[in-house]
């Protein structure tokens, strides 16, 4: 279950923290990395339970501790989740705010990154950009639940492009 598997990965982070404690990796940053992975932990949990506010706010703080700690891929991968978590909730515009923090390697590669993106083009109304950014997304290694996602955005954009059959079709392959 969703509770088992982030209890499992606090679990973790914190045996991660125990050990760099342990050994005293005060200087090179492990500890901020840990404490940046832990805040994205319970920034998912409210994001699971739809407290907001609270997500935003962990995910603010993981965000701020990893680049602290100057590890880029951490940086990269919690600010990514954060934008996705804003995209998800239809908090297009606060997403759209952070993406351009995101290096253009991850814009252009990342699936999640690309279905952001193309959430971006659809709620402006570009619709052709925002197809081409989702077919991208789907065009990588991506998980069930992102590629579901891909096909209700891609639904909801043939309904807006009047095509109701091919929106149909895509709602189909959603589920």
């Amino acid at each position: 279950s969703y509770k088992l598997e982030s209890l499992a990965r606090l679990g973790v982070c914190k045996a991660l923290l125990d050990k760099a404690i342990f050994k005293g990796y005060d200087g090179i940053g492990i500890k901020e990395i840990v404490v940046g992975l832990i805040l994205g932990n319970i920034a998912r949990i409210f994001d699971k339970y739809q407290q907001i506010d609270s997500m935003a706010y962990y995910y603010q703080r993981a965000y701020k501790t990893a680049l602290i700690a100057q590890d880029s891929i951490a940086t990269n991968l919690i600010l990514n989740e954060y934008i996705s978590a804003f995209m998800d909730h239809g908090m297009i515009d606060k997403g759209a705010a952070l993406i351009h923090k995101l290096p253009q390697e991850i814009k252009n590669k990342n699936p999640i990154a690309l279905y952001s993106q193309g959430k971006i083009c659809l709620h402006a109304g570009q619709l052709d950009s925002a197809s081409m950014y989702f077919r991208k997304s789907l065009q990588q290694k991506v998980s069930l639940d992102v590629q579901r996602e891909v096909y209700r955005q891609f639904a909801s954009l043939s309904e807006k492009q009047g095509d109701l059959v091919q929106a149909l079709r895509y709602e189909r392959k959603s589920s």
